[in-house]
């Protein structure tokens, strides 16, 4: 307990200084809300539009700062807010005081830079002033991962924690709801899920309106170093196996092998609910408009699950996410399974290079030292030897 303890006090210690370091160069934020959260001024570096109106953007950070390093984890699903920054930009967008949530989509350990998937919905909105403002606007981005107690709303906006045991060998089974563009979520939440091998399956549940809304996630994806473009195309060359069964509803078209509708109790029940899954395994994750998880998370909790979350605290054991304490620093949080993974693919190569530096001090350095020493007895002494036997010999020979 007493190495456990100290482990985690150095662990978090160790996030303070990071956290202080990178708060350096971030400097002091450009804007505040309601809430506490923090906007700093970001460029828009790059527009790619994948597929109609649906486009990747990608703004720039300040160098030597990335996600992680702010604390975000992509793999349990933390967003972003974004709003406009000129007062030009303001008068475009219905609230421009409330921050649109957006999830990242760019690998968290990427360096200067940080990227989204979004679809604008109409005018006013965040998405359509996205859409339209030139490369190099600067908007606003939260610089930190949301979690507050919103005094006047009497809410809680706290960060996500995984909704199972830490270290436990118990398994489970992931239940992912994505309405429409929410799949810029639920996809890194699927990739981060598939590695952790006390997940025994994970289950998708894709509702759009027509086939044209999913297939640009296949599209060129080769191209595309996002993640949602990595997860399908793992997806789509069977990286998974059975692990993973990814189902589509479409509400206005007809396709072969699409459920056709919308989700309801009974499509919940004939994707996620059967006798192979023991319902006490099931975590699930709904991501839409609030309306929709309102509706998605009744629904289950109709069907017998539970999936209850009350002012902000997420306390069903059928939820793929709990609530972290309002006390609890963000920084003793466990990481995602995804994020685990990159910082041990990250942390590799320096092993190696130190393994590498250990072996060539460890046999050379005590026949380097030796080999000097003696090229200076060599230089110093052989000359001097050289002389006092000439000086023998002199006073050795007769006068």
């Amino acid at each position: 307990k007493v190495v456990l303890l100290r482990g985690l006090f150095s662990l978090e210690a160790f996030h303070i200084s990071m956290t202080l370091l990178v708060c350096q160069k971030l400097g002091d934020p450009d804007a505040t809300d309601q809430k506490g959260n923090q906007y700093f001024k970001r460029k828009l570096l790059k527009r790619e539009f994948l597929l109609g109106n649906i486009m990747r953007l990608t703004f720039e950070l300040p160098p030597g700062v990335s996600l992680n390093s702010l604390g975000f984890d992509i793999g349990l699903g933390d967003f972003v807010r974004i709003k406009p920054y000129v007062e030009e930009h303001r008068k475009l967008v219905e609230n421009p005081d409330g921050g649109r949530a957006y999830s990242p989509v760019l690998s968290p350990e990427l360096d200067g830079q940080c990227g989204f998937i979004i679809k604008p919905y109409g005018p006013g909105g965040v998405s359509s002033l996205l859409q339209n403002i030139p490369i190099g606007s600067e908007v606003l981005i939260t610089g930190n991962v949301e979690h507050v107690f919103w005094k006047e709303r009497a809410r809680g906006y706290f960060a996500n924690t995984r909704n199972m045991a830490f270290g436990s060998q118990a398994s489970y089974s992931v239940a992912l709801i994505a309405y429409g563009i929410g799949i810029t979520e639920v996809a890194p939440v699927a990739l981060s899920e598939l590695k952790d091998p006390r997940v025994k399956q994970v289950r998708i549940l894709w509702a759009t309106k027509t086939w044209s809304d999913v297939d640009w996630v296949w599209a060129d994806s080769d191209e595309h170093r996002d993640l949602v473009h990595h997860f399908f195309r793992q997806q789509q060359q069977g990286a998974y196996g059975a692990r993973l069964q990814l189902t589509h509803i479409l509400s206005q078209e007809d396709r072969s092998g699409c459920m056709r509708g919308r989700v309801s109790a009974n499509v919940l029940r004939q994707v996620f609910l059967d006798d192979n899954v023991p319902r006490e395994d099931l975590r699930f994750l709904a991501v839409g408009s609030t309306a929709m998880l309102d509706f998605t998370y009744e629904t289950l909790l109709g069907l017998g699950l539970d999936t209850s979350k009350s002012n902000g605290s997420w306390s069903g054991g059928n939820l793929l996410y709990g609530k972290l304490a309002e006390n609890v620093s963000l920084s003793v949080r466990h990481p995602s399974p995804l994020l685990e993974m990159l910082r041990k693919t990250n942390a590799a190569p320096n092993q190696k290079r130190q393994c590498k530096r250990r072996m060539v001090t460890a046999k050379e350095a005590s026949n380097k030292k030796r080999h000097r020493k003696r090229r200076v007895v060599t230089a110093k002494e052989g000359s001097n030897k050289k002389r006092h036997l000439q000086d023998v010999a002199s006073f050795e020979q007769p006068g």
